[in-house]
């Protein structure tokens, strides 16, 4: 559920950031900025296929408002499911419990543990891919930590220089 919370608050926020300024540089980060939101939001999307993603990946570069009514579908469709799945299991439970005979409780026990194996197997591969993905990032972060720790004299050192430098002698002179 709340990975359906979090597609539907991802689907509120804009998907385009632009560059509030004409600089090329502002507007290569957030286009990178752009692409890493929209690798992130596929992530996050249960039991689509890789070549699903591929499509949506191409869909948005070419067309992001059909990729946003694409996700809002498919937030739909994954949404449909649970409800449909937790409907069922209500009514195998309500049906476990006024079951009269043995049999009868036993039939409705296996469906409603089949079923609740299946969600667990599910939610499993979910956290799996998660936890991929953020090994992958601690291990993007980590380097990054150690490159700074590296460099950190030339990097306090440049942002002394800036903080330090002729103001007057700027491009702008202010």
């Amino acid at each position: 559920m709340r990975t359906v919370i979090f597609m539907l608050l991802i689907l509120s926020v804009p998907f385009g950031l632009k560059a509030k300024s004409s600089d090329k540089e502002n507007k290569e980060t957030a286009s990178k900025h752009s692409i890493q939101h929209t690798a992130k939001m596929l992530r996050m999307l249960p039991a689509i296929s890789n070549e699903e993603k591929d499509k949506l990946r191409k869909l948005y570069q070419t067309d992001p408002q059909a990729f946003r009514k694409e996700i809002r579908r498919l937030v739909d469709v994954y949404k449909k499911k649970k409800h449909q799945e937790t409907k069922k299991l209500k009514k195998l439970a309500y049906k476990y419990q006024n079951a009269k005979s043995s049999a009868d409780k036993q039939k409705y026990y296996d469906e409603i543990y089949a079923i609740t194996r299946k969600i667990f197997e599910e939610q499993m591969i979910r956290y799996k891919k998660r936890l991929e993905a953020l090994e992958k990032q601690l291990k993007r972060l980590t380097a990054k930590y150690e490159q700074r720790q590296q460099g950190a004299e030339k990097i306090i050192k440049a942002r002394v220089d800036y903080l330090t430098r002729n103001r007057k002698l700027d491009w702008e002179g202010n």
